[in-house]
């Protein structure tokens, strides 16, 4: 083992950035720190953080490597358990392996389009209507509220509906009081992972009691459960159980659907369906949402761009107020190009960190096994010797002859590998048929430029400011 440690040798461990850690007064501090230690290392390296040794990685080839080879998150991920449970996001492997085995077929792309386009454009044709107040106004407002909102909406819509057509509504101050409370949960999981002192859970347990963050995680679970009671209740009521062998070979609408199935053969329990709709629901609204409300500020920013995204739109759908189909979304390729720069410029989930249960070899290093690999994907996003200009917003960095000359692993907004996001196909169609349905009805500008943003992180990248734009009417066919 001395030996394998020894041949990985890199840079030194860097103390000074462990003993501030414990100083920093908020995370982006941390961002910046990381920041300047990719650009001053190459990759990979070696960080000592107090009693912890991690191993840096922000090359494309390594990161495949490593993310096609190390399934195991690292026990960091047990941090997020208060908050989302032991969900798919945050599970060991072996529990991992079978609830993804599970859950795919509901993330296929025939089921997504079948399944949630019909309930994205109502919901955005709602979300049109709701920013009306904000029109031409000549005031700056924060988009961050009208997007996260419609995104809880959207996808605790499809979980409660019946094939029935039948939607138990929930109130606004309930969709509210989870939206705060998961920003508020964020904010307490970021804040135990760089304060190492609270890495103990017995240290934290007693803080997190004085500090009443056990409510805080408690009203995260509260609203997922009303709904998975609402869901059992309308199960009942239309007798919608299938009771049979044979349900595992039917096909199910949604992972709602699954998971029920699954609690009526005894697989799951009711406890594992609450983490796993949780681990969803997070998923599929907050980090879209923070991509969309990015999108948007950075379209506003950059007038042509968002001219040129309106051109597409309008080639697509001319004059007309249809919804969006399946093949119109397809057609939106500009539009996935400004989607994937925002995620690239502003890598909206920053790093993920396994644990080595073997050594593994990448270039000329040995990895030993039991060693928490940081993959950053924030630190390929922004290397400049793959993206020229990496601070600078510019979706032309993802025109197709571009794109072709990367390493597949230049872009990994969703990860790589077996325990990819399971989520990226419904995250792809909620952000283009929301972006697309508020472009063909506003126009946005700001007085804000590049230089004005300020970013913090959680568990995610956001805007510390905010998202703010001004609204105007789109009436001009460019």
């Amino acid at each position: 083992m001395e030996e394998l440690m020894k041949q990985f040798d890199g840079p030194p461990s860097l103390p000074i950035l462990g003993n501030a850690l414990q100083f920093l007064g908020a995370p982006k501090d941390i961002l910046l720190h990381f920041m300047k230690l990719m650009e001053k290392y190459k990759s990979p390296f070696k960080l000592r953080l107090m009693y912890k040794q991690y191993v840096i990685i922000f090359d494309p080839e390594d990161f495949q490597t490593v993310a096609n080879k190390i399934l195991q998150k690292d026990c960091n991920y047990n941090f997020i358990k208060d908050m989302l449970g032991d969900g798919i996001f945050t599970s060991e492997i072996h529990k991992w392996k079978r609830n993804r085995q599970i859950l795919n077929p509901a993330f296929n792309p025939h089921v997504l389009f079948d399944s949630f386009l019909k309930i994205f454009n109502e919901k955005n044709a709602l979300l049109v209507q709701i920013l009306k107040k904000e029109l031409d106004t000549g005031k700056h407002f924060d988009l961050w509220p009208y997007i996260i909102l419609t995104s809880v909406k959207t996808i605790s819509g499809k979980i409660i509906e019946t094939t029935l057509g039948k939607t138990k509504n929930f109130s606004e101050n309930e969709l509210q009081n989870f939206i705060e409370a998961v920003m508020k949960s964020t904010k307490v999981v970021s804040e135990r992972f760089y304060k190492m002192w609270m890495h103990s859970s017995v240290i934290f347990n007693i803080y997190k009691y004085f500090k009443g963050y056990g409510k805080i995680f408690d009203a995260v679970h509260q609203y997922p459960l009303k709904m998975l009671y609402a869901k059992l209740q309308q199960k009942q009521e239309t007798k919608l159980f299938v009771e049979t062998d044979e349900s595992l070979e039917k096909p199910l609408r949604n992972f709602i659907e699954i998971l029920l199935d699954m609690r009526n053969k005894n697989i799951f329990t009711e406890q594992h369906i609450k983490d796993e709709i949780i681990s969803i629901m997070f998923g599929g609204s907050e980090t879209t949402a923070v991509t969309n409300s990015f999108l948007l500020l950075m379209l506003a920013i950059h007038q042509q761009i968002q001219d040129k995204v309106y051109n597409e739109l309008y080639e697509v759908f001319g004059d007309s107020d249809r919804l969006p189909t399946r093949d119109d979304l397809t057609k939106l390729t500009f539009l996935e190009q400004c989607i994937k720069e925002t995620l690239r410029r502003f890598s909206i989930v920053p790093i993920i960190i396994r644990q080595s249960d073997e050594d593994i070899q990448i270039k000329n290093y040995v990895i030993p096994k039991r060693t928490s690999i940081v993959l950053s994907i924030l630190g390929i996003h922004l290397n400049p010797n793959i993206y020229a200009n990496p601070f600078e917003w510019n979706p032309n960095n993802f025109d197709p002859d571009k794109v072709a000359s990367r390493h597949k692993c230049s872009f990994v907004a969703f990860s790589t590998g077996q325990r990819g996001c399971i989520g990226q196909k419904y995250a792809w169609l909620s952000m283009k048929a929301q972006i697309s349905t508020i472009l063909r009805n506003y126009k946005f500008s700001t007085d804000l430029t590049m230089d004005d943003m300020q970013l913090d992180v959680d568990l995610l990248i956001r805007n510390i400011s905010g998202y703010k734009v001004k609204l105007h009417r789109r009436t001009e066919k460019l």
